[in-house]
């Protein structure tokens, strides 16, 4: 998985196992951040801001000062700390 993968596959709105609204936008020109919203239910939205980074193949996307491993699934994906699935993401209904 590359950064121009994610921007041409994923950078868009997600839903989580939580029900939370999660929108990624593609990373700022020449930066290694990008914004993204929540929108957790019942809640007001809130912006944020995600980073990321290839090394040696694999992806790992960052936000509020951790960082997870990107794996892609066949219909999402989930971001995963160690071999903990941290967050499951599929596409809004």
């Amino acid at each position: 998985m590359t950064i121009y993968e994610f921007h041409t596959k994923y950078a868009t709105e997600w839903v989580d196992q939580y029900g939370t609204k999660i929108t990624f936008m593609p990373l700022s020109m020449g930066k290694k951040t990008g914004a993204m919203f929540t929108a957790p239910k019942d809640q007001p939205q809130l912006g944020g801001e995600y980073s990321m980074r290839e090394e040696h193949g694999r992806l790992y996307l960052g936000w509020y000062s951790r960082e997870y491993f990107f794996s892609p699934m066949a219909d999402g994906f989930e971001l995963l700390e160690g071999n903990t699935v941290a967050y499951s993401f599929t596409r809004p209904v």
